[in-house]
């Protein structure tokens, strides 16, 4: 990944709406009483439940400011809180800059405010600090709580070679394989491809082609099983209504291999790895959507018997996988009013299906990955746009979808595969890769 240096990252750090239950006399004391017998002694000040939003920032070359909002709790402050102190530390454990804001008429329940300017921030890991201190001078705990400042949240990768749509990737090991697709500029429908291009992760390059698939095709779903990537299924002018193929490609031997055919001749399906099990979802075969599950086992090179279908018959959708659970989401029907559905269902570990929260945006041929137990979804068409930048995340938790910062560029016909804790994805003429804990949405 790139590298990007903020030279003049102005970072305004607010802790803001800091409320309190501070303590009151009761009775004939608030504390024990010293051994002389003079004025009891009170607790030091407690402050908790730090929160602050956003948790991270973009840098940028040309500087720029942001703020953090917080709020902390805090309790035995005496007669009341004096002030609050924030401050930025550095990943070397330096305070970078800090600032004390006074609390208003000492109260022990109070809004206050606290800015820190970092003048010079570099991309990385810092820290912020709170402390409060009460009117006798006592100083609370300390919360801390992790700050990014982040590089570029979409950083533009080379665009693929030969431009192609409906292509299908995997990725093994740091290295991502864009296989088959549909050539550009070659009529309408297209071409079919057997071409596959290699994308280098670490040295940020394309290698050169690996040997091409025995057959050609598009919208093939693409997964990876220890030393091997396998392309299921697809289509080509020879076979419109969807293909059975399986091929193995071993990319330490740069040889293709054929293994049993899918029961289910379709394309545009979704594919996801199960417990080492190759799971495909759902596609078009003959013409029409289907919610066929088939799952093969690399092992034995052998489909399994019929799995549960789908609650939703679709097409081009997509899936990820986060735990136990598949999560299959969007895609295109003929019985959705508008042709594109945001539906998002889950296949369990223990072969049933179920139904969650509906993706916001309807789509298909989207880009899903998903990292950090979440399950992202960028880009791809519906009836409103022909490409769309939007990108959202579900978490299965919370079982909610939440919004996430837009792809630099509208993106249609969109391949993405995670890598640790980035995510790349590919377009016909545009590769963007992503660190989704960048991102302060």
């Amino acid at each position: 990944m790139k590298t990007k240096i903020a030279r003049q990252l102005l970072a305004t750090i607010a802790a803001a709406a800091i409320v309190g239950c501070g303590g009151g006399d009761s009775g004939g004391g608030r504390g024990d009483s010293g051994a002389s017998g003079g004025p009891p002694r009170l607790p030091p000040p407690f402050i908790s439940g730090l929160s602050y939003s956003p948790t991270a920032v973009q840098a940028n070359s040309g500087g720029g400011q942001v703020t953090v909002h917080g709020s902390i709790s805090f309790s035995n402050a005496g007669d009341g809180g004096a002030s609050v102190t924030i401050a930025v530390l550095d990943q070397g454990g330096a305070t970078v800059a800090t600032n004390t804001t006074p609390i208003a008429n000492g109260s022990t329940s109070a809004t206050a405010a606290a800015q820190v300017n970092v003048n010079t921030a570099v991309a990385g890991n810092y820290t912020i600090r709170v402390t409060l201190r009460d009117l006798a001078g006592r100083d609370s705990n300390t919360l801390t709580g992790s700050f990014r400042v982040a590089t570029a949240l979409w950083f533009p990768e080379p665009a693929m070679p030969t431009p192609r749509q409906s292509f299908a990737v995997a990725a093994s090991g740091t290295r991502i394989y864009v296989i088959g697709g549909e050539l550009a500029g070659m009529g309408t429908p297209g071409r079919e491809s057997a071409l596959v291009e290699v994308f280098d992760t670490v040295t940020e390059t394309w290698r050169a082609s690996g040997p091409p698939m025995p057959t050609a095709r598009k919208s093939a779903a693409a997964a990876a099983v220890g030393d091997a990537i396998y392309v299921i299924g697809g289509a080509s002018l020879a076979a419109p209504g969807g293909l059975t193929t399986v091929e193995a490609f071993y990319p330490a031997a740069a040889v293709w291999l054929p293994l049993s055919p899918m029961p289910t001749p379709r394309s545009g399906a979704a594919v996801a790895v199960l417990n080492d099990q190759i799971c495909v979802f759902g596609g078009k075969s003959g013409g029409i959507e289907v919610a066929t599950t088939e799952c093969y086992n690399p092992d034995w090179d052998m489909w399994f018997d019929p799995m549960p279908s789908m609650p939703t018959a679709r097409y081009s959708l997509g899936a990820g996988v986060i735990g136990e659970a598949v999560y299959a989401v969007g895609g295109a029907a003929a019985a959705s009013a508008t042709g594109y559905v945001g539906t998002a269902e889950r296949f369990n570990v223990n072969e049933t299906w179920g139904t969650v929260a509906p993706m916001p945006t309807l789509r298909e041929n989207a880009g899903v990955a998903a990292v950090g137990g979440l399950l992202y979804v960028i880009g791809g068409d519906n009836a409103l746009a022909a490409a769309l930048d939007t990108v959202e995340a579900f978490d299965p938790v919370q079982g909610a979808w939440t919004g996430k910062t837009p792809v630099p560029v509208p993106l249609a016909s969109v391949g993405a595969v995670s890598i640790g804790t980035a995510i790349y994805v590919f377009a016909p003429f545009n590769s963007f890769g992503y660190v989704p804990a960048d991102d302060p949405l």
